[in-house]
This record gives C-alpha cells, structure tokens and sequence, in this order.
C-alpha cells in the first residue's frame, strides 16, 4: 500500500516523493523561453508564497494585481 511507504518518511521526503510521481499534482506552471511545464501542488505553493495563496483562496484578479503592485513598488525602492 502507497500510504504505508510513505508515512515512514518525513512530510518532506513524502511531499518530494509524492511530486516525484506527480501524484496529486493539481497545478501547472509554464516557465522560461522553452515554455516548459512544471507540475506542482497547489497547497505546497499556497503555504510558501503569498501571491499563490491570494490567487488560489479566490481572490479576485484585482486584489492579486494590487498585491504584486505593493510588493514590486516595495522592491523598486529597495533596489534605487
């Protein structure tokens, strides 16, 4: 059984295992020039960044826009 081999990990190894698999993988992201695809949990972006956590909790496109504004105008002045 796949739960019983993966509870004897740590929830990391578990988490790397599972993504490894793409089990329960519910999200993908298109990145760089090749446009390659990466697969990824939802709730593993959510709990690390909280863009990912406004764009998934429901949140309207407005709110996220206004977000990132703050945080890139927040960098602009860091890095002048």
């Amino acid at each position: 059984m796949a739960s019983s081999r993966l509870s004897s990990k740590s929830l990391a190894e578990a988490n790397l295992k599972m993504l490894d698999n793409e089990a329960l993988c519910d999200f993908t992201l298109t990145a760089g020039k090749e446009k390659q695809d990466i697969t990824c949990h939802k709730v593993i972006l959510a709990s690390r960044s909280p863009v990912f956590m406004l764009c998934f909790a429901g949140r309207s496109r407005s709110q996220v826009t206004s977000f990132l504004f703050r945080i890139l105008s927040r960098l602009r002045w860091q890095f002048l």
